[in-house]
């Protein structure tokens, strides 16, 4: 997100949190990588919350030491086969008794690695070309006009070339373009930049992640751990409502509670205006309509539902005041 300088991503980063995003794509040059993510750290934005995906290839070389422990998902891409690159360096050694290689990940970028593989797919079109027919070196300018005529037979045996170099599988497609190569998804851990899956552009399903069932739940649960949670909820209006008219009717003197409706109803009627009672609506419904004096203030609380079951044996006649009897 950031294509400018790093020491001016600081309010940007400002605004990104306060918008509440957790997941940042990150944009920028390798070299400004570090500080970005140090400036995040800074405003608050290295959490177990916040998400970042680092768009250079470079993510390798870069020391996030100090981001190892926070619990922020920083995750990038890798084009560098590390099992190829210890090989390579491993066979200089063999090659060259006496001379110490130092070179590793960490010190091998992308740039490098595709000048690497670009010298050897020149050197073995160049041997498979010359193997096939007569090669003749003439001198030739750059500035002339004059072109070598091998030149196109050399370009069409790159294309056709496949080899494994430190980039995986150097293939071309007939225009020229890299085409079936692979890149590492990379993340950063406690225990530094690892490998947790690959993108194939010749796969439908493009990601596969190696990561098992076991080892995501192990990942949940050290990131939880030493850790306190807070839950928090909201509250409905009608339960905050009813809640604050519980805690005046339970505080106020002399208590507002009858034992029976009839005695409610009562209070009601003498306390001319300053006293409401509470009852269930069919009952308020049934008292209203046989007093003139009282009235239903409002609407309902809530609702439930009931019925009245009883076996059928049991009810010998209805009688003129509509009782059951």
């Amino acid at each position: 997100m950031c294509k400018v300088y790093a020491t001016i991503c600081r309010p940007l980063l400002k605004q990104i949190k306060n918008s509440a995003e957790g997941n940042i794509v990150l944009d920028c040059s390798t070299d400004k990588v570090y500080e970005v993510l140090k400036q995040a750290q800074q405003v608050g934005m290295m959490s177990d919350y916040h998400s970042y995906l680092i768009t250079s290839l470079d993510l390798h070389t870069i020391n996030l030491d100090e981001f190892r422990y926070g619990g922020t998902n920083i995750t990038g891409f890798r084009l560098v086969n590390e099992k190829i690159l210890n090989e390579v360096v491993h066979q200089w050694s063999i090659e060259e008794k006496g001379v110490l290689r130092s070179a590793n990940l960490t010190t091998i970028n992308t740039e490098t690695a595709l000048m690497y593989d670009a010298v050897h797919l020149f050197a073995k079109a160049l041997h498979d070309l010359d193997t096939s027919q007569q090669i003749d070196i003439h001198p030739l300018s750059c500035d002339g006009q004059n072109t070598w005529q091998h030149g196109f037979s050399l370009i069409n045996y790159m294309k056709i070339v496949e080899m494994k170099g430190l980039t995986n599988v150097i293939k071309f497609d007939h225009q020229g373009f890299r085409s079936d190569f692979m890149l590492d998804i990379v993340q950063l851990s406690a225990d530094g930049i690892r490998k947790i899956g690959t993108w194939n552009s010749t796969m439908n399903e493009g990601i596969n992640f190696n990561k098992t069932s076991s080892q995501k739940q192990q990942e949940i649960e050290s990131n939880l751990k030493n850790k306190s949670l807070i839950v928090t909820t909201k509250l409905d209006s009608k339960l905050i409502t009813y809640q604050r008219m519980w805690n005046i009717m339970t505080s106020t003197t002399p208590s507002v509670f009858t034992s029976t409706i009839a005695e409610g109803v009562e209070r009601v009627i003498e306390g001319k205006g300053n006293y409401a009672f509470l009852m269930e609506s069919t009952t308020i419904k049934y008292v209203t309509e046989r007093n003139c004096e009282l009235t239903q203030i409002g609407g309902m609380l809530n609702t439930k539902y009931y019925g009245i079951a009883t076996p059928s044996s049991k009810i010998t006649k209805v009688d003129s005041e509509k009782k059951l009897c």
